[in-house]
């Protein structure tokens, strides 16, 4: 597993509440201590040295993390939260094989072995005899079981070797090929495996300056999300419990049937009233102290690592070696076939385990997606309400703004006629005057007058005898639309004996036949 391993089991269920006694998480040489995992500050009490948190300033004495060596026990100062990331004084160890001034090696008058010179030279050539033979790795040890299988000498050697392809292709058993020769584990990584194929996922999207941390937990993502606040709140904890640190829960994904995994990241609280995220690398580096890493193996935690998307050189590194188990032509043809190298990347998958937690992903997935598309359309359709709402708001003031218009032609109308009142009138506005007074005195005029006199006559006698014509031909519609009735009733019997006709002439037609 990547990141940084070395997590102990959890002792318990919940999230620390009572009192463990655990052993160190890498456990060389290293005695047990009894710690006391609480809601508190995260202090440890240890039998030999006590790591305090960072930000108390208080001087500690340091053993080794992974417990390798011999390295003497250094005071270190811890700095106070700002000073994540910043270089910590380190013991210096003095290796003990093979270094420049070593006791090994470099002393050419020693007075014993002499005489052994001969002897010691043989056993170092037949040492580097044995370290240059190489090993065979477990790719060929499985093409030798299947190809080269030497117990009986005869037929039966042949049915072995199928019974080794067959356990090879299904990925488990052991395969006998020689007598003197321990069997060979097949495994779902051997080349052989047929239960495998190549996928593609969406390649992660978040950067370095996402502050990101991965958090593998040995409990399901429900049982998680149930103590969320709890979770968060003894994370606080084991940080130091500052005032001016957040710690943040970004996404919570199920990682297997059983196990989950947590994204999160803290943010520090500046004077000036800001905020930052702290670098991944500085809360897993003081996460993966012991103090710290032993309290939170006790709720479950496995694993930590930063989670950031690929860089050029870790993508070509990945694309370069194929997974355990993969041809090197078949991983650069699901390379060659991405669909969009931009956006997925290929990623194996080995067994049916692993095939239907990618198709349970996909259904979560897809009842994620379900789910975004009912709110989108949701709000699609609030948002078609409010659009049908301004709209007829926009009509409303609409009209509202016609009539004030109105009402400001008719106020400037009046205004006009206020302020012109008493002053003689324009030249433009006395060839208007002209003007109207010429078509008053055409109307009023004797000849004008008898002219409308005449042609209202003409008009009044147009309308009676409109009147009497419109009466008799009205009379004459009805005898019009009986005679048409007529026609029709005399084309329909037509018709119908016509169709009699053809229907006997058909009759005629198949009785000949």
């Amino acid at each position: 597993m990547t990141g940084f391993t070395g997590f102990s089991a959890p002792t318990s269920s919940s999230f620390g509440m009572k009192t463990q006694t655990t052993a160190s998480p890498f456990g060389y040489g290293i005695t047990t201590s009894s710690v006391a995992l609480s809601f508190g500050f995260g202090s440890t009490t240890a039998s030999g040295s006590q790591a305090s948190y960072f930000g108390f300033g208080a001087t500690t004495t340091t053993a080794p993390t992974f417990g390798f060596g011999a390295a003497a026990a250094a005071p270190s100062s811890q700095l106070i939260f700002s000073g994540f990331g910043q270089s910590q004084p380190t013991a210096s160890v003095a290796t003990s094989f093979g270094g420049f001034g070593s006791s090994f090696g470099a002393n050419f008058t020693t007075p014993f072995g002499q005489g052994n010179t001969t002897q010691q030279q043989q056993q170092q050539q037949q040492q580097q005899h044995q370290h240059q033979q190489p090993l065979p790795n477990s790719n060929d040890l499985v093409f030798n079981s299947i190809v080269n299988c030497k117990l009986f000498g005869d037929e039966r050697d042949q049915v072995i070797c199928k019974l080794n392809f067959l356990q090879a292709c299904w990925g488990t058993g052991k395969g006998f090929y020689e007598l003197n020769m321990p069997p060979v584990e097949y495994t779902p990584q051997n080349p052989l495996y047929r239960f495998k194929a190549i996928t593609y996922s969406v390649k992660p999207t978040s950067s370095s300056k996402d502050a990101l941390v991965a958090i593998n937990i040995n409990k399901k993502r429900d049982e998680i999300r149930k103590h969320e606040v709890q979770f968060t709140s003894y994370l606080f904890a084991v940080l130091g419990s500052k005032p001016y640190l957040s710690v943040h829960l970004d996404t919570l994904k199920s990682y297997t049937e059983t196990k989950s995994m947590a994204l999160i990241y803290v943010e520090e609280k500046l004077q000036n009233g800001s905020t930052k995220r702290i670098s991944n690398i500085d809360i897993i580096n003081y996460l993966m102290q012991p103090a710290p890493k032993q309290q939170l193996s006790s709720i479950g935690v496995e694993n930590l690592f930063p989670y950031t998307g690929f860089t050029e050189e870790n993508l070509r590194k990945y694309y370069e070696n194929p997974p355990a188990g993969f041809d090197l032509r078949v991983w650069k043809q699901s390379q060659a076939d991405n669909p969009n190298p931009a956006v997925f990347i290929p990623v194996p998958i080995v067994g049916f385990s692993e095939l239907c937690w990618k198709y349970k992903c996909h259904n979560e997935q897809v009842t994620v997606h379900k789910l975004t598309l009912n709110s989108i359309a949701d709000r699609v359709s609030e948002l078609a309400r409010k659009k049908t709402r301004v709209e007829s708001k926009l009509e409303q003031y609409t009209d509202k703004m016609d009539q004030l218009t109105h009402r400001i032609v008719k106020v400037l109308v009046g205004q006009m006629a206020i302020l012109n009142e008493g002053i003689a009138l324009r030249p433009e506005e006395e060839t208007i005057k002209n003007q109207l007074e010429i078509v008053y005195n055409n109307i009023n005029s004797l000849r004008f007058q008898g002219k409308l006199t005449k042609i209202a006559t003409l008009v009044r006698l147009r309308n009676s005898e409109l009147s009497e014509g419109s009466k008799s031909n009205s009379a004459c519609i009805p005898q019009f639309l009986e005679l048409q009735q007529t026609m029709i009733s005399e084309m329909q019997t037509v018709v119908k004996e016509d169709f009699k006709a053809i229907n006997f002439m058909k009759e005629s037609l198949r009785n000949i036949r």
